[in-house]
């Protein structure tokens, strides 16, 4: 009987190395992230400073200030992802009040950039095509995809909430 024992402790302890290894990626990954949203940031930057004061369309300087606003809003949820994936490094379990805090964190800026980026699309394809715009001049998915990972956060940020309070009740009832 002890051995079983041993082993399900192995067994758990070689699964904790492979999640905490998993985070370490993860969390690197994240710090790529971050720095290729600065360099997007600066190039639509440089982009939407060129087009103001070139005198370019319209259209383009609202898309160049659509994309910085993307970008930043990006930057901030991957931030937070990183400080996710460290506290899930550390800690030993998922279910924390503070992991659940910090993927809501996450989501609130890829909600906003998103519906502004989305917004921004429609405007754009009003302006250019008026109201009788083409479905194939419309690109459907400007700025909706990241509004739709924000909201799907979201949702995840609420069952980790669910998550720590039942852990809480099974760590009580032990």
């Amino acid at each position: 009987m002890a051995k079983t024992i041993d082993l399900n402790e192995r067994a758990l302890e070689k699964e904790h190395k492979a999640f905490v290894r998993f985070c370490d990626v993860c969390g690197g990954f994240c710090g790529f992230l971050i720095v290729f949203m600065i360099a997007g940031f600066i190039a639509y930057g440089y982009e939407l400073i060129k087009g103001i004061v070139a005198g370019g369309a319209i259209e383009d300087i609202i898309s160049d200030a659509a994309n910085i606003v993307a970008c930043v809003g990006i930057g901030i949820s991957v931030r937070f992802g990183a400080a996710v994936f460290g506290k899930l490094t550390k800690g030993g379990t998922p279910f924390t009040y503070d992991v659940a805090d910090k993927i809501k964190g996450a989501s609130v800026p890829l909600i906003v950039s998103g519906g502004i980026g989305f917004a921004t699309e429609i405007a754009v394809v009003i302006m250019t095509e008026g109201f009788g715009f083409a479905a194939d001049k419309f690109d459907f998915f400007g700025g909706l995809d990241i509004l739709v990972f924000g909201l799907a956060l979201s949702a995840l940020s609420y069952i980790f909430s669910y998550g720590c309070k039942l852990q809480q009740e099974s760590d009580e009832t032990i």
